[in-house]
C-alpha cells in the first residue's frame, strides 16, 4: 500500500479541516465541506495506490431541457480542454474530479492540497457558470486567461499578443 487512511487523516488534521469519515471495502472515504455550498469527497482506492477527490454534484442535468443539457455538456468539454489538473464528468449529474496515482512513493501535503484546491476552486468558479449555462441561451462561458498561458508554457509555445 502506497498510503493509508492514517496519512490522509493526518493531512486533514494538520490543515485543521473538519471531515466525516466512512470506511469502504476499497479503503477510506472522507467528506468535507468548504463554506456552505462546496462539498468534497475523498476516496483512497486500489489498496492505497490512488487518491480520488470529487466534488458534490454541480449540476443535475435532469432539471433542464435537452437544449440546456447540451449547453452544459459543451461547456464541460470546453473546460476539460482548458484545465490541466482534474476533469468534469457525469451523465446525470456533473462533477469535477481529480485523481492522483501513487504507486509506491510518498505523497506530499502539497500534492493533496493541490487536488483539494483544484476541486474547490472549480466548484466555486465554474460550477455556477455551468448552472447559468443550462438556463440562459445567451450565456457565454468565461475562460480564465491563465489557463491558455499555462498550456502554452507547458507545451513550449509562445503566448500570443495581448496575454
Amino acid at each position: 500500500m502506497a498510503i493509508n487512511e492514517f496519512r490522509i487523516e493526518s493531512f486533514l488534521d494538520n490543515e485543521e479541516l473538519h471531515y466525516f469519515r466512512a470506511t469502504t471495502d476499497e479503503g477510506g472515504a472522507w467528506f468535507l465541506m468548504f463554506g456552505q455550498k462546496t462539498g468534497v469527497h475523498i476516496r483512497l482506492l486500489e489498496d492505497g495506490e490512488c487518491l480520488l477527490v470529487r466534488s458534490l454534484p454541480l449540476v443535475h442535468l435532469d432539471e433542464y431541457d435537452e437544449a440546456g443539457q447540451t449547453r452544459v455538456l459543451r461547456a464541460m468539454a470546453q473546460r476539460n480542454d482548458q484545465i490541466m489538473v482534474g476533469r468534469y464528468s457525469g451523465t446525470e449529474t456533473v462533477i469535477v474530479e481529480a485523481a492522483l496515482p501513487i504507486e509506491d512513493g510518498e505523497v506530499s501535503d502539497n500534492q493533496i492540497r493541490r487536488l483539494l484546491g483544484v476541486i474547490v476552486n472549480e466548484s466555486n468558479y465554474f460550477g455556477p457558470q455551468l448552472r447559468s449555462t443550462a438556463s440562459d441561451k445567451d450565456f457565454v462561458v468565461e475562460c480564465d486567461p491563465i489557463d491558455d498561458l499555462m498550456r502554452k508554457l507547458i507545451e513550449g509555445g509562445e503566448p500570443s499578443d495581448g496575454e
